[in-house]
């Protein structure tokens, strides 16, 4: 493997992170809307 394989690896899994982190975010903050709409 050389240099340039890796840091594209980091990336991707860094991506899917970030990915995975708005989706949760967004769910979250879909949650506090319904929330404050019962309110």
């Amino acid at each position: 493997m050389n240099d340039k394989t890796l840091p594209y690896i980091v990336d991707l899994e860094t991506k899917e992170l970030l990915v995975a982190t708005m989706n949760f975010i967004e769910m979250f903050a879909d949650a506090q809307v319904d929330q404050e709409t019962e309110a």
